[in-house]
Formats: structure tokens, C-alpha cells, sequence
């Protein structure tokens, strides 16, 4: 039998440790932002694997994302690798921290939880994030998942999901099947934007090139997101339907990360088939 003093010890523990474990396994968002965009059509969009603003040396630079993110000017960023009350990032909440610095709207949604805190995909927005939702794709080695945010640009709703997939072929593959499924089931213009692992021209990639737009591709334009050693590639990608029309594209090194942000530029159809 436990101990009165084990028992105490036992309640004290849990009075003080589940109550952070179940905030840090809940959805954020946050709308308090309104640019007042009602004729836009030109939107930037932006995926960029910020691994929790920390550098090689482990590091934390947060203020450096915000500033190189800044500059850049997105309208809509999708974030991979954000960090919710870690130790590692200084317990902070980086969502909330990165969505006041940009002045933008913000919703976090964690895949791993960590007990104390957590780390997952964010969708930051100068539009109005309307409705969310999280899908947990199928995993072998580490929680993944698909961010779904309903964003209202003013001339049309659009949909954007944001991922980061798994390590192994096998896994992606799955990961897209099942993300692919998911989409389908709306029909409002979509984007898709993320860290996917894969090189332009592996079977994962492909078999998402055969539903959504990779204007890059199409294009033969050579971008790399990800350098890290000797390694150069692409491994973060934005896709979208044939509701957007491809302006350009705008990618520079990471200040903190080893994955470069990506951005489009990409014009709306406002008229609705």
C-alpha cells in the first residue's frame, strides 16, 4: 500500500501536472485582426518549417522569424515545428508571440504532447480564420497531422491545410492518401502547404501533383527550402487548386531554421463556379 506521504506527493503531482498537460493538448485560435482586404485577389502565401525558432546550437531566436517573416510580407503563413510552453523554447507560446509581433490572426493546433507542453502546425492570417479543423493522419513514429483553416479573403472563402509528414516513404505515402481523402471532401478553393520530406520527384510529391497545382514544378524553376550540411533540396512545397492562378514564387536562406520559408504569390478567382 502507497504511503500518506506518497499519496500527497501523488496528488500534488497531478494537481499541478494534468491540468498542463490537457491545455497544452487544446486547439488555439485567435481573430482579432481585420485589414478590411474586401477586394483582394493577390494573396501571399507562405509555408515555413520554423523548428521552434531554434538554431543549430539550440538557440532561440523568435524575435529573428518574426523580423525575416516581416519582411517578407505574407498574407497567410502556414508554420511547422511551433513550439507551445517547451522547455527547449524557453516555455514559450509561440503561436500567440509570433501572431501579436505580425499583427496577424492565429490558430495553433498540437500533434505531440509533451506533458508540460507541446509542438505542432500553426496557420497565422491577416484574414479572418472562420473554422478549423485537425486530422490526425496515420503515424508510425511520431504524431503527425493535417491543420485545416477556413479563411474568409474577403471576395471568397478559401480553404487552407497545412501538414508536416513522416520520415519514411511508406508513412508519406499514407499521410497522402489519407490527407487526399480528407480534402476531397470540400469544395471550396484549396491550398495545401507544408514540409513533406520529399524531393520534387518522389512517389509522395507525384501523387499529389496528380490532384493539386505545383506551379513550381510545372515550371521547372529551382527552389530549395531545406540545407542543412551538405544537403540541399526541396522539401516544402504550396499547392492549390485551379481556383488560384500562379503569380511567383519568393524563397530566401533562414536566418534560424535549417528549412527556408517559401512563399507564392497567387491571384484569386473570385467568381464562384
Amino acid at each position: 500500500m502507497m504511503k500518506k506521504k506518497d499519496l500527497f506527493i501523488l496528488f500534488i503531482s497531478l494537481t499541478i501536472l494534468l491540468p498542463l498537460y490537457i491545455s497544452s493538448g487544446i486547439c488555439t485560435v485567435k481573430n482579432q485582426i481585420h485589414y478590411g482586404f474586401n477586394e483582394a485577389k493577390t494573396i501571399r502565401v507562405m509555408t515555413y518549417n520554423i523548428r521552434g525558432a531554434r538554431t543549430d546550437n539550440g538557440d532561440v531566436h523568435l524575435s529573428t522569424i518574426a523580423e525575416q517573416i516581416r519582411a517578407m510580407n505574407p498574407d497567410i503563413i502556414a508554420l511547422q515545428e511551433v513550439d507551445f510552453r517547451l522547455p527547449r523554447s524557453h516555455f514559450l507560446n509561440q503561436t500567440k508571440i509570433l501572431g501579436d509581433l505580425l499583427q496577424m490572426n492565429y490558430l495553433f493546433v498540437p500533434n505531440q504532447n509533451f506533458l508540460i507542453g507541446s509542438y505542432g502546425n500553426a496557420i497565422l492570417s491577416k484574414f479572418p480564420i472562420t473554422d478549423f479543423e485537425r486530422h490526425l493522419l496515420p503515424s508510425s513514429l511520431e504524431n503527425r497531422g493535417l491543420l485545416r483553416a477556413q479563411i474568409n479573403t474577403g471576395t471568397r472563402a478559401i480553404d487552407v491545410y497545412t501538414t508536416h509528414l513522416g520520415l519514411t516513404t511508406k508513412e508519406r505515402t499514407a499521410q497522402i492518401s489519407s490527407l487526399a481523402s480528407t480534402m476531397s471532401m470540400k469544395n471550396s478553393p484549396k491550398l495545401l502547404l507544408g514540409d513533406f520530406n520529399s524531393s520534387p520527384m518522389e512517389v509522395p510529391i507525384q501523387s499529389i501533383r496528380s490532384l493539386y497545382i505545383d506551379p513550381v514544378f510545372e515550371k521547372q524553376l529551382d527552389v530549395i527550402t531545406y540545407q542543412h550540411n551538405k544537403k540541399r533540396t526541396q522539401l516544402d512545397y504550396i499547392f492549390h487548386t485551379k481556383d488560384f492562378v500562379f503569380e511567383g514564387v519568393f524563397t530566401e536562406t533562414s536566418l534560424i531554421s535549417d528549412h527556408n520559408p517559401l512563399m507564392y504569390s497567387l491571384i484569386l478567382d473570385s467568381i464562384k463556379e
